[in-house]
């Protein structure tokens, strides 16, 4: 394992029984969430730490040692001195590193807990090391821009995005995942006598209550075509699983219905004499997308620009991609509005994409206080055990 701030080979140290990760060059330490249990003085700054890493995210710190993922830059305040130190911590495989004189900062047991080689060492800045890993809006050099897996050159080929530096996952998408299989499998059962199930079970603003209002729900898994279906599911699954492994099943469930929801009757309000059936998840997945841009803005959203052989890469963050499509389908929504006949439901696209920005500043919110207890709570205790 190398160094994260200068990729030297780190050395395996000992301190209290708990194994450090020391780098003998820039004297730089990295340990396990478990570990760091073991050296602080408690367990409240351990807490703090990770309520905030858990529920920042926003990665903005380096690239993990362990798991090769993008870590989050948590600061939190020592009860002791009042300054902010700033530390990066890895919620996928649970690595925090700590820069030099870092770790003496935090609440140490004992003083003998201080790996002797960092000892009486000045913090030094890292500010040249972040500031290496700032990225321009619009990243058009091809190497920095070119997409982590192999697997992403083929929808990259079909014109679609792909994520790069995406936030690791600590559990399986298992929503994302039935929601996708319910997609297809509907798709599936509706070739069977295609035109009618549409025209059945596809939501039409004119005649809204049919069914009981059951097209509300039953028109998001419906879809036009195969081309239809796979660019829904490439998106929902891209996108989703994050989001689902951010939110939590519940609240992810109930931002995949709110998203529908309020696409439908978007698309009602800007056309409710049409009797042209409206179907398609991309309602709801316009939600996902716009939480996830909110939630994980420092995620590179990367496309391939190709001419017959000659191709390039270029990305630009996640948030941009994202208000670029939101204006897209603004503005297509007023262009076509006189259409007559089938097309794209752009508004209700508008309309899915607006529950997504309010659930991901709702969850910021949430987690903002999450983190404030555990802080106050790690100050309070840190002051009682002073006194």
């Amino acid at each position: 394992m190398n160094c994260l701030r200068c990729g030297h080979l780190l050395k395996n140290k000992i301190v209290k029984g708990k194994l450090v990760f020391q780098c003998e060059h820039c004297h730089s330490q990295g340990v396990t969430l478990s570990a760091l249990r073991g050296l602080s003085s408690g367990d409240q700054f351990v807490n703090a730490l990770w309520y905030q890493a858990k529920f920042s995210a926003y990665p903005l710190g380096g690239i993990c040692p362990c798991c090769k993922q993008k870590m989050s830059l948590v600061s939190v305040q020592n009860p002791t001195t009042k300054n902010n130190v700033e530390i990066d911590v890895c919620t996928a495989c649970q690595f925090i590193w700590f820069d030099p004189g870092e770790l003496e900062s935090i609440p140490q047991k004992t003083q003998e807990n201080v790996a002797p080689a960092v000892r009486n060492l000045p913090p030094q800045s890292t500010k040249k090391y972040r500031a290496s890993e700032k990225r321009p809006l619009l990243d058009t050099d091809n190497e920095s821009a070119e997409p982590d897996s192999a697997w992403q050159y083929l929808p990259a080929l079909l014109g679609l995005p792909v994520e790069k530096n995406a936030p690791a996952k600590t559990g399986y998408p298992l929503l994302t995942w039935g929601t996708a299989l319910l997609c297809i499998a509907v798709f599936i059962l509706s070739l069977t006598d295609y035109r009618n199930i549409i025209n059945s079970w596809g939501y039409i603003p004119a005649q809204w209550t049919r069914h009981g209002g059951l097209t509300f729900i039953t028109s998001m898994f419906l879809h036009g075509g195969i081309g239809h279906l796979i660019g829904n599911m490439y998106f929902l699954l891209i996108f989703g699983d994050n989001v689902e492994d951010l939110m939590g099943r519940i609240k992810y469930l109930i931002l995949i219905l709110i998203s529908g929801l309020c696409a439908t009757l978007t698309h009602t309000f800007f056309d409710p004499a049409s009797t042209i059936p409206c179907i398609g998840a991309s309602g709801f997945i316009s939600g996902i997308i716009a939480c996830y841009a909110v939630s994980f803005p420092q995620v590179r959203i990367t496309f391939m620009y190709r001419i017959f052989l000659f191709y390039r890469w270029f990305a630009i963050p996640a948030w941009g991609a994202a208000a670029l499509w939101f204006l897209y389908q603004v503005a297509m929504g007023f262009l076509t509005a006189k259409a007559a006949g089938g097309g794209v439901a752009y508004m209700a696209h508008v309309g899915g994409f607006v529950p997504g920005i309010a659930f991901a500043i709702f969850h910021r919110i949430h987690a903002k206080r999450q983190y404030e207890k555990a802080k106050r709570n790690f100050i309070l205790s840190s002051h009682n055990v002073k006194n």
